[in-house]
């Protein structure tokens, strides 16, 4: 996950992403571009990983993690049949 940093509405389970190394922080458009030109195959599968450790809805009282995981299945283009 790459995201910048307005993540207000998310701003714990943003924190525990970074901290568990599953999202990138990117500030400005440099920054965009450094991050998508050092995404390749085995750091998204690395960026994946964690990030499915760390959304884990055990320790999600407050439903932030699902939201989260929501929105960004909702935000993804549907498959084309």
């Amino acid at each position: 996950l790459l995201h910048g940093p307005s993540v207000a509405n998310f701003a714990e389970v943003f924190a525990a992403l970074d901290a568990a190394g599953a999202a990138v922080a990117v500030a400005d458009a440099e920054g965009l571009a450094r991050a998508l030109t050092g995404l390749d195959a085995a750091a998204q599968a690395r960026l994946a990983l964690a990030a499915t450790a760390a959304l884990q809805p055990e320790d999600d009282a407050g439903g932030d993690k699902a939201a989260l995981v929501s929105a960004v299945l909702a935000a993804l283009p549907q498959a084309r049949g």
